[in-house]
């Protein structure tokens, strides 16, 4: 969306008459974003997506997916923004993206779930979210025209939309509320020591202009200090009440009533930046006490506010409280993380081992920097791995990229031991050296920083020297924009960061300057469970936007690819982005883009990005219920496969591995089994056995071009068995979904 829509005759989104076509334009994009719809209207260009409207194609103009959001502002009719359904396709004349994607209008995909939609054959990064319970109850049914419960009183709808207007011009600046557990808990494992050395550094890192404050909880909460403008008196004010904090005798824990308060001061802190970067960090070690449902107070307080909430959670409690956490976390978008020590704890809560659960502040200053990035304008932009073992006489001198965007550089350094373990230099791209760091730490480990504003574009080299004993060392450089805008990098996991086997790990990639970004380089380091390298320098893993599965669409910018493994545990994944060949490209070609009042559609060309740039996302995974293999080999250790249409996930495991699955009929029915979702270079050879012991046998080498499905009589009772396997008997490897049930509306014989 922008000010100004750059059709043939520019829209002006702002100017008195224009307002409603612009709002009703965020209605139809709303569409895609939320529900997953597909567009409805004829395209301009031909493309081989299905997903994308062509030149063919009809448009629907009682469709907010269609026409309907120039027609409704044209009118005033509401009844044009509603979604489409039935009527809206009498004959097989009528072809539309939507059709295609879902065999189904908007309405009649929205209303049921997303298991009733039409298959792939191969695997890709595309979900849609089950809203079905509560569309499917105000659905129009029977061919009905949809009908029409927006408020009369313009006025009811505009006071119930809050607006903040954005001005470019302002500094983005960072908002935090450190809500800090006392309780007793805190004085095991070095808790409470951890959070303290980590805060400062954190609180050394808050760029001027920055607001920070402070509460603490247990069997009450205190404010130590409202959210305050970050400057050097405040720095060091801040700094001295993080090290005066102490833990409590009490060991009960109370939580709402502080978050509850750290929300409403980070809401009367007005923030007018492009980034808009609100979040409570809340730092936890153990079950709150508070009446009621505390986990759920939380989650709606964090709802109603539109605040993050992101977790730092020292002791995984008893089984699902860490996944309740998480949960609440990534629902107000924010994030979990455990920094408690390698406990083995999963996060179910089931303990397997006992390990060294003492926590190390480098480990908590670790993770509130990778929630910074989610949620800010900081960027990583130093090259290479980060972390490593350096011995005396050799220097860890990792460089570091500054490109145009960036108004100013943060480069932290952590090793263990004392700040006189090592002697730390930043040089600029001449040679120079800037001023020395600003080190935080205890006996056993140091945080260091280097903070320099308007860096200088060009090659940074950071040197890490140990002075009388090996170091493990770990650094990175943050850049920021102060205007937000800059390139950004994000690396998320289309199933979750908590993947129960035999799920797949799909990782998607984005780099964006405003625009995505085509042809950068795209790799990525990957640390196992076990503490070694699956993906290095000299072995990285690839995310390629090449339009092959699982890749969606070629030149999207959105780049992916399969992380096997192996071993049950966290997976922590560093992915980089570079320009060094100067291939980068901007684009819009991957947008589908809104028609204008008269049908008329724009496509800027391609920009060659000039920028050398380093742009890093991490994220950490967490593959739990690990077994040597997923589903039985006999029709004796047969899986039970309710024939409900929902995917269950299945994975060959080793040359030669057969998986059975076992299907009953709820009722008489025509059953359809089907597999779908291939991956990486499935072929699969199903077997099926019918209830008289007859067979069906079928090699699936092309999942590409579709799926497989088979339809059958089935009498209530009656037992099918599907067997799997490779079609090479010498292959190990290969994912795939096998579900059954009722025939879906693409399946006909």
């Amino acid at each position: 969306m922008g000010d100004v829509f750059p059709f043939g005759t520019p829209y002006n989104a702002l100017e008195s008459g224009n307002q409603k076509g612009a709002g009703y334009t965020m209605a139809h994009e709303w569409g895609h974003y939320q529900f997953g719809v597909r567009d409805e209207y004829q395209g301009t260009t031909a493309s081989n997506k299905a997903t994308s409207p062509q030149p063919g194609d009809t448009t629907i103009d009682t469709s907010i997916m269609g026409n309907g959001n120039w027609n409704a502002a044209q009118t005033g009719q509401f009844s044009y923004l509603n979604l489409s359904t039935v009527k809206d396709y009498p004959n097989s004349s009528v072809t539309t993206a939507q059709l295609r994607t879902y065999t189904a209008s908007c309405w009649d995909t929205v209303a049921r779930p997303p298991s009733e939609d039409p298959r792939s054959g191969s695997s890709s990064a595309v979900l849609r979210y089950d809203y079905s319970t509560l569309l499917s109850q105000v659905a129009p049914t029977g061919g009905s025209a949809p009908t029409v419960e927006l408020p009369g009183n313009a006025a009811v709808a505009r006071s119930a939309i809050k607006i903040t207007w954005a001005d470019a011009n302002v500094v983005a600046t960072k908002y935090r509320q450190l809500l800090i557990d006392i309780s007793a808990d805190m004085a095991t494992d070095n808790r409470l020591e951890s959070i303290k050395t980590a805060a400062k550094n954190y609180v050394d890192q808050a760029r001027d202009g920055d607001l920070l404050g402070l509460i603490t909880y247990g069997a009450s909460f205190t404010t130590l200090q409202p959210v305050t403008e970050i400057n050097a008196s405040s720095r060091a004010s801040l700094k001295a009440t993080i090290d005066s904090l102490t833990v409590s005798v009490a060991t009960s824990r109370f939580v709402t009533a502080g978050d509850q308060e750290a929300i409403n001061d980070l809401a009367a802190a007005v923030n007018k930046a492009v980034v808009a970067d609100k979040a409570v960090y809340l730092f936890v070690s153990g079950r709150f006490d508070d009446s009621g449902n505390p986990y759920q107070t939380l989650l709606d307080q964090h709802s109603a506010s539109g605040i993050p909430l992101t977790v730092f959670d020292y002791a995984p409690p008893e089984a699902n409280v860490a996944s309740i956490l998480q949960q609440v976390a990534e629902f107000s978008n924010g994030q979990y993380k455990y920094v408690g020590g390698a406990t083995s704890i999963d996060i179910t809560g089931r303990r397997r081992t006992k390990a060294n659960s003492t926590a190390k502040p480098t480990t908590l200053a670790n993770a509130m920097m990778d929630a910074d990035q989610f949620g800010s304008n900081l960027v990583r932009v130093n090259l290479g791995s980060d972390s490593g073992s350096v011995p005396v006489g050799a220097s860890a001198d990792p460089p570091i990229i500054v490109d145009s965007t960036l108004d100013g550089l943060e480069v932290i350094a952590m090793y263990n031991g004392q700040a006189n373990a090592a002697t730390l230099e930043l040089d600029d791209p001449n040679g120079n050296p800037v001023s020395a760091p600003t080190c935080t730490g205890d006996a056993a480990q140091t945080i260091c920083i280097f903070k320099v504003i308007t860096p200088m574009v060009g090659q940074w080299q950071l040197f890490i020297t140990p002075v009388s004993q090996t170091l493990e060392v770990e650094y990175r450089a943050m850049g920021y924009a102060e205007d937000g805008f800059t390139y950004q990098a994000t690396l998320q996991s289309v199933y979750g960061d908590y993947i129960n086997y035999p799920e797949p790990i799909l990782l998607v990639a984005k780099l964006t300057l405003l625009d995505p970004i085509i042809k950068a380089a795209a790799n990525g380091y990957v640390r196992g469970p076990d503490g070694q390298m699956i993906y290095d320098d000299n072995n990285p893993l690839v995310l390629k936007d090449d339009g092959l599965a699982p890749d969606v669409q070629a030149d999207d910018g959105l780049y992916t690819a399969f992380l096997p493994y192996s071993q049950e545990g966290d997976y922590y994944v560093s992915f980089y982005f570079d320009n060094v060949d100067g291939d980068a490209i901007l684009t819009q070609n991957s947008f589908e883009h809104t028609p204008g009042p008269n049908g008329e559609q724009n496509f800027p060309p391609d920009r060659l990005v000039t920028d050398d740039f380093d742009r890093f996302a991490t994220l950490e995974l967490f593959v739990n219920h690990m077994r040597t293999d997923d589903h039985g080999d006999t029709t004796a250790q047969a899986t039970n496969l309710t024939p409900n249409n929902k995917d269950v996930p299945g994975r060959i495991d080793r040359a030669g591995d057969v998986d059975s699955f076992k299907i009953t009929a709820s009722a008489a029915m025509t059953l359809a089994i089907r597999l779908s979702d291939f991956s990486p270079g499935m072929q699969a050879s199903i077997k099926i056995i019918k209830p008289d012991g007859s067979t069906v046998d079928k090699s699936w080498t092309n999942p590409a071009s579709g799926y497989f499905w088979q339809s059958f009589a089935a009498n209530v009772g009656e037992v099918f068995f599907v067997q799997v396997s490779h079609a090479n008997s010498q292959a190990a490897g290969g994912l795939y979904n096998i579900s059954a049930g009722a025939p879906l509306v693409n399946e006909v014989p």
